[in-house]
């Protein structure tokens, strides 16, 4: 796919796991997380060099994958929309379409960035989400509510630490898979602010964006397995078992 280019989010400390490692570069099976997104988007036919922001806990990234990536440098921990803003001049307003994908979610089939680039032609959207369910887990309590309108259509994301009761409860949940119109989404980055309760820039508050600019904004379902992410000691054997297994 020469129409598509590959953001990936690759900043992250591994803190909160209880690891000196940095997020990206742990191991689940045989290879840094980072890697699967990075292999899955070759898989998937995007030929555009992926777009790897890192930072200075993060660097030894461009020890393992070399030329074959872009490099963006997120100096300051600000948020998911301060890091793709520190790629802003990285990514290429020619490609029509970029996908926006966290290092640290390893679990992403080439199939599923191909769907996402499907369902963004079909549908004309400027913005479209892969979404999850908490039903039935808890897995993905932690993750952004999805807050629909009266239609069904998608309002906007509130993350939790935002959320008021009533949308804690909602059980559609944002993942973190995103493809956006190339364009628009340049032309929007720079309107995020941090008026939230981290002082952070987020990537999800482009979608109630392009909601009050009239624009579509498209979604699909993903697996369990597929949205989970790693921010826990727990969560990191989980996707462990998941890859041993693979």
């Amino acid at each position: 796919m020469n129409d598509v280019q590959i953001v990936i989010l690759a900043a992250g400390k591994g803190s909160r796991l209880g690891l000196d490692t940095p997020k990206p570069l742990v191991t689940v099976g045989d290879k840094p997380m980072f890697l699967y997104v990075v292999e899955s988007a070759k898989r998937a036919g995007i030929v555009h060099k992926p777009i790897l922001i890192i930072s200075g806990d993060t660097k030894d990234i461009q020890n393992i994958v070399g030329n074959n990536a872009v490099y963006a440098f997120q100096e300051i921990p600000n948020g998911t929309g301060g890091a793709v803003l520190s790629a802003k001049n990285n990514i290429d307003e020619n490609v029509p379409y970029t996908i926006v994908l966290y290092s640290d979610m390893p679990y992403i089939r080439p199939e599923t960035l191909s769907a996402m680039v499907t369902r963004i032609k079909e549908t004309k959207a400027k913005i479209v989400l892969g979404l999850c369910s908490r039903e039935g887990t808890s897995v993905f309590d932690s993750f952004g509510r999805i807050v629909r309108d009266t239609a069904g259509n998608i309002e906007r994301i509130v993350e939790v630490r935002d959320a008021n009761e009533t949308e804690k409860a909602l059980l559609e949940v944002n993942p973190s898979r995103f493809c956006f119109d190339t364009k628009w989404l340049l032309g929007n980055l720079d309107k995020l602010d941090a008026h939230n309760a981290q002082s952070e820039y987020y990537l999800t508050d482009l979608i109630g964006l392009a909601i009050a600019q009239g624009e579509a904004v498209s979604s699909f379902d993903l697996s369990h397995d597929e949205g989970l992410g790693v921010n826990t000691p727990e969560e990191l054997v989980y996707m462990r078992k998941i890859f041993e297994g693979a």
